[in-house]
């Protein structure tokens, strides 16, 4: 019965890979492929939120204690945090990001790599317009059961979209 079922998966593999397209990609040029840099996202520098402009999905999280966040962004892509909550205390986190680009004018995809206070990965997107930043970011390692916004997803698309636009924020530029 073993070796019948055997066959039978070995048939049904062979078939499966006939089917696939036989896609012919000599003809692309690599000399058209532009890679990017993080400086031409305009990500680096010193951002802030505060008030309404920090996401609603990020004050629920934390019993909506936020005053405001600071955010810079360095050349090296380093990144440090610094959170202030209304009680007067400051949570910092550090790490490292990348940046790539989308076929959607002015829509980055960031990954975060968080090394304090705890590891952590987060991604999503943002868009620079001016002295303003829209970011919409969510950790996806260790998993809390949400997926990072994509471009293609649009602002809104974190999860799926199950969240809506709760973890939209806006940062303003200060530096």
């Amino acid at each position: 019965m073993t070796r019948i079922f055997s066959c039978f998966l070995l048939g049904v593999v062979f078939s499966y890979s006939s089917c696939t397209p036989n896609i012919d990609l000599s003809d692309i040029d690599l000399t058209d492929i532009q890679l990017v840099d993080r400086f031409d996202s305009n990500l680096v520098g010193k951002w802030v939120s505060t008030g309404d402009n920090i996401a609603p999905f990020l004050q629920n999280t934390f019993d909506n204690a936020i005053d405001s966040i600071y955010a810079t962004f360095g050349n090296d892509e380093s990144y440090a945090g610094r959170q202030v909550n209304k009680d007067g205390s400051v949570i910092l986190y550090e790490g490292i990001y990348s940046v790539s680009s989308s076929f959607f004018p002015d829509i980055w995809g960031i990954r975060i790599e968080q090394t304090v206070p705890h590891t952590a990965t987060s991604h999503g997107i943002y868009a620079i317009q001016g002295q303003s930043m829209r970011w919409e970011v969510i950790q996806t390692f260790p998993s809390q059961g949400h997926t990072g916004a994509t471009p293609v997803g649009g602002f809104g698309s974190t999860s799926g979209g199950r969240l809506g636009d709760t973890n939209i924020q806006t940062f303003i530029r200060i530096e």
